[in-house]
């Protein structure tokens, strides 16, 4: 199957019944595939030929998806930009993959214009000399799965780039229909289901979990008009929305925001891209009467790996087990297998690993190895197979010869009833090596000094894991799916030094 007759199996539940749902605008199956039939058809006539890249900067709104398919059905693949993404980054990856077209919200136009092999531009939000992209899917097209194979290339993500410029993770139709459907059947979904699609759809978190799971189970989008606690509950209430899936940083807002609408309608919110804090899990369960289950996923995977079970045992602070279609291990860096317990490097193997970084055979020989993805997070399993992250590798802090892992220190933190978000960061020095250093925003409602989160740091944690600094923030830095960003964290702390 390619992602087009994902699409189709979607629509096969009904092709009346709503797919993209934005207040009261409401786009059935059977429109959207004909809009992303008529973008498709344009795209060939401007000449993209199977295997041409289009780059999608578009925000996570109902235009996203028809533009998303369009593309795929024009043969093309698809490349997804964060559309608020600095000028730099965007030459970056427009000139990586070599972009022919771009299909763009206005405020990225000029910069996209200055790409020499771009030779087509499409935008959204306001005219264009190529048209805008709400005239160009307007004539009812069907779209024609025969256009791609399972093994062709359907998407170039790039990582985020925290250690460096950003890599181009190819992945094909396989990897993301094994997914869509892997994913399905570990949540449940089904045509009945309303998902909030609050995650930006250019993230692996919202291609896979959100975006194609629920189209390829013939559920419905819904989309929220501004990403704030209040609007995002409020959606939630008047949508009638059963699932939800999103970074933790969301979850976060709408715990410490004061509303009081109605949230019965969830029947399970899903969390990923990073870890979730166990005392919000617990706590947002408490308040809404609605479980948190973790997953793990990563882009070199096309989405998710892990899944805490939906019926079955659930532990909080797990990321579950492997979804189907997917093996996981504890490798040391030698490649052995580890025991429950040990800690090591979370490595996966199957059918939806990626099919390498785009013009950077080196760095994907040393990714993959013998089949295994290494994916760069250290994790254990315990003795039932359920696997618990505890760090990116490259987060580990080294103080005085001991290895302190940053999200112990944070779970931790986040215990203290004045502490709304926390993030900790090792800093260089001479003596001990590294320091361990804690960035807070507090409640608004609760006060607290440095000196007094230490000292509950000092009942809770072994000596040398309790941080020595911790300064106060009106927000912590994230990227654009809510991710903590822990380079920047050093750059605020290093700025009060």
């Amino acid at each position: 199957m390619n992602l087009i007759e994902l699409l189709a199996r979607g629509e096969s539940h009904g092709g009346e019944r709503p797919a993209l749902v934005a207040d009261d605008r409401v786009t059935s199956y059977g429109q959207l595939v004909h809009q992303a039939g008529s973008l498709a058809r344009h795209l060939r006539r401007l000449g993209l030929r199977p295997g041409d890249r289009v780059a999608l900067l578009l925000p996570t709104l109902p235009e996203y998806v028809p533009a998303y398919f369009g593309i795929l059905g024009a043969g093309a693949v698809v490349v997804p930009i964060n559309p608020r993404a600095r000028a730099p980054e965007i030459r970056h990856i427009v000139e990586d993959c070599g972009v022919q077209a771009a299909i763009a919200y206005v405020d990225a136009v000029d910069e996209l214009r200055k790409a020499a092999s771009l030779s087509h531009l499409i935008t959204a939000g306001g005219p264009a000399p190529e048209g805008a992209l709400a005239d160009l899917v307007r004539a009812p097209e069907p779209l024609d799965p025969r256009v791609a194979k399972s093994d062709d290339l359907a998407q170039i993500c790039y990582t985020s780039g925290t250690t460096g410029k950003p890599k181009g993770v190819m992945l094909t139709h396989q990897n993301l229909v094994l997914n869509a459907e892997s994913l399905a059947e570990a949540c449940g979904a089904s045509p009945a289901d309303r998902m909030l699609a609050i995650a930006p759809l250019g993230h692996i978190l919202g291609t896979s979990l959100v975006m194609n799971m629920t189209l390829l189970s013939g559920g419905a989008l819904v989309f929220c008009a501004k990403l704030d606690p209040d609007t995002i509950m409020g959606t939630i209430e008047r949508q009638r929305c059963t699932f939800v899936g999103a970074v933790p940083t969301v979850y976060i807002m709408m715990l410490n925001h004061p509303s009081q609408h109605d949230l019965g309608s969830l029947r399970d919110a899903m969390c990923g891209g990073a870890s979730c804090p166990v005392e919000v899990l617990n706590a947002f369960q408490k308040r809404f009467g609605v479980r948190i289950l973790e997953g793990y996923g990563i882009t070199e995977i096309a989405g998710g790996a892990a899944f805490n079970p939906l019926h079955g045992l659930r532990k909080p602070g797990s990321v579950g087990v492997p979804i189907k279609q997917t093996e996981v291990a504890i490798l040391d860096d030698a490649g052995r297998a580890l025991s429950p317990g040990e800690v090591g490097e979370l490595c996966i193997k199957g059918p939806m690993v990626m099919a390498g970084y785009y013009g950077q055979p080196d760095a994907t020989r040393e990714t993959v190895r013998d089949g295994w993805l290494r994916t760069g997070d250290l994790a254990y399993a315990d003795a039932d197979g359920y696997y618990f992250i505890v760090d990116r590798k490259k987060d580990l802090i080294i103080t005085s010869g001991f290895n302190v892992y940053p999200r112990e220190v944070e779970e931790v933190l986040y215990q203290h009833p004045g502490v709304a978000e926390a993030g900790v960061v090792g800093l260089p020095d001479p003596v001990k090596g590294e320091l361990v250093s804690a960035c807070v925003t507090l409640r608004s409602d609760v006060e607290a000094t440095a000196a007094d989160l230490i000292a509950f740091c000092k009942e809770r944690l072994t000596p040398y894991k309790v941080p020595v600094r911790v300064e106060f923030f009106p927000a912590l830095p994230k990227g654009a799916t809510g991710k903590l960003l822990r380079r920047e964290l050093r750059d605020l702390l290093a700025g009060r030094s």
